[in-house]
Order: structure tokens, then sequence, then C-alpha cells
């Protein structure tokens, strides 16, 4: 093991030395660490490290560290870079190499651009499918959360598109290569093989009969894969009926989806109609208020300027009355 461009701080007190921001180039890519190595018990020496590990190519690291191998042992069949910033704890043997059972720790990683080919689980997964794409699959970006102890690897759900699957993998893997996973994909119909979609389109029918429908096989279907087993010789469990009967399933709630679409068009409809009509009644209760305040006024008017008029006639006939007592006759 080469390490390039090593810096960082070192101190060795009372057996135990300890290393902090201690750097160096290692596997195309750098590692960066803190901690200690305590060898009071010289049968059993204790190590904690922080360890922060940025762009590191997958298969070197994979054939340099042991404990890799038994963490991660799909890195063997992986090409490209990872990151990962891990906090592990354990002990040494006497040759110097970790106890794989005493390890224990957690952490992140990341990747960008893998490829993995040709490991053995997802070859079963491919030939359960009738996909041979898992064969040889690139992986999108993956950011995923990670722990170990008492000899198991956990790994918490993360979404990952494997070959243009979009998928949601969980579970764990033991130091003795056992493996627990679940992986749920949403897979593209037209990537499903004959036999697949043969079973799935036949279930559709059947289901069609019976409940007077006319449902075709959606954009994707769901399917659960559990990998079990071990790495050598994992067990997959999966079915086509599965397959189908999860498409039966997505489109009956398709169809539920849309009537509840359809019966919100029409109640927006409804209501938009209804509103409509409120807004024409309003309309036309205010001009015919309009109108009847308008004809008011006028009869109104009418009544006062007749009024005015037999208010004035009136004087004017008593002031003639009054001209006449004074000069005897009318004034012309």
């Amino acid at each position: 093991m080469v390490l390039e461009n090593a810096n960082g701080n070192i101190a060795i007190r009372d057996r135990t030395l300890g290393l902090n921001d201690f750097s160096f180039n290692l596997l195309d890519g750098n590692i960066s660490m803190d901690g200690l190595y305590d060898s009071k018990d010289l049968k059993k020496p204790f190590f904690f490290f922080n360890l922060d590990l940025t762009n590191l190519d997958i298969k070197k690291t994979y054939d340099m560290f042991v404990a890799v191998q038994k963490l991660a042992p799909i890195a063997e069949k992986c090409s490209g870079n990872y990151s990962s910033t891990v906090s592990v704890k354990g002990n040494f043997n006497q040759k110097m190499e970790p106890e794989i059972q005493t390890m224990s720790g957690d952490g992140k990683l990341t990747t960008k651009g893998v490829t993995i080919n040709n490991f053995t689980p997802l070859v079963k997964v491919a030939d359960a499918l009738k996909m041979d794409q898992f064969k040889q699959l690139k992986a999108s970006d993956l950011n995923l959360s990670f722990k170990f102890e008492n000899g198991r690897v956990t790994v918490a759900p993360f979404d990952v598109n494997l070959g243009g699957i979009k998928s949601t993998v969980q579970g764990s893997n033991g130091f003795d290569q056992t493996i627990d996973y679940n992986v749920a994909m949403q897979i593209p119909t037209a990537m499903m093989g004959s036999s697949a979609t043969g079973v799935v389109t036949g279930l559709l029918a059947k289901a069609n009969q019976s409940a007077g429908t006319n449902l075709s096989m959606g954009k994707e279907v769901k399917v659960n894969v559990k990998i079990g087993g071990t790495v050598t010789n994992p067990k997959i469990e999966t079915g086509i009926k599965d397959m189908a009967s999860n498409a039966v399933s997505d489109l009956k709630d398709q169809a539920i989806q849309q009537l509840n679409d359809k019966k919100k068009e029409l109640e927006d409809k409804a209501r938009s109609e209804a509103e409509r009509l409120k807004a024409e009644a309003e309309a036309k209760a205010k001009a015919e208020a309009e109108k009847l305040k308008k004809e008011a006024e006028a009869k109104a008017k009418a009544e006062a300027d007749k009024l005015k008029k037999q208010a004035e006639e009136k004087l004017k006939k008593e002031a003639e009355g009054k001209l006449k007592d004074l000069f005897g006759k009318p004034k012309k």
C-alpha cells in the first residue's frame, strides 16, 4: 500500500498512536482521517477511525481491503468511483488485519456513473424477470446511508435508477456473504419480456370481462424482488403473476382516479353553471329593480309636477279674486 502526499499530525503516548488531520492519496483518490490505534492489549489491539474518502476507485478498493470484500461484495463487479464518510471501530489480530466480527460503525456513500457487471444476484434477477439488462447494469448516482454491527451491514432505503427502471432498495448483507435485500421496481412495460406481458394482458382480459371495464396495460408495472441466500448462491423471490396482479391493481387505481377526475370535472362544470345562472339572475333582478326605481321616480315627479301646477293655478285664482275685490273687476 503506497500512500502519496501524506500529511498530518501523529502522536504516540502510552502504547497508543493517534492521527489528527491525516490525509494522503490512494486508489486514485484522497483519504482524510482522524482516530487512534491502541496496542495496550497486543493480542487484540483496538482501533477507531473517522474516514473521509473522496473519489476512490471501487474495484481497486475491493482488491486492496479485506474488510470491503466482506462489507460490500458487490464492489468486486463494479466499475466507477465513490466517495464516503465512515466511522468504524474494532480490533486487529496479531497480523494487523481487522477482525471483521468485531467491527461496527456507520456512514454515507455516494457514487457517480457506476456500472455493475455480472454480479451473480443481479444475474439471477435478470433470469427471473427475463430482462438481460440486469446482467450489465448502469446505476444512476447513489446516495445512501448504512451501518454495520454484529457481523451485518444494513442499508437504509434509497432510490436509484437501474438501467432505466425506477427502484427503491433496502436490506442487509452479512460478513458471512449472506444477503437479504428487497428491490421495489417500477418497470416500463416496453422493457418487459413477452412472457410477462402475456400473463399481464391475460389477467387484464379476465378483469375487464368480470367488471365490464376496458382497461389496458399501463406504462409501468410495479414488481417487488426479494434477494436472499448468499452472494454466490442467491435465492430470488418474484413472479410474473405478482407483476400481473400489481398491473391489474394499478389499472383499477387508474380507473378509480379517472372516475374521480370525471366526477370532479362534472362537479366543477355544474358549479360553474350554477354560478353563471346565479350571476344572470342577480343581474336581471338588479335591472328590474333599476327599472322599477326609475318608474317610481318618474311617477313621483309627475305627481309632484301636477300638484305644483294645481297649487300655482289655485294661487293664481286667489290672486285674481283679490284684485277683483280691490278694483271691482278683474285685471287684464
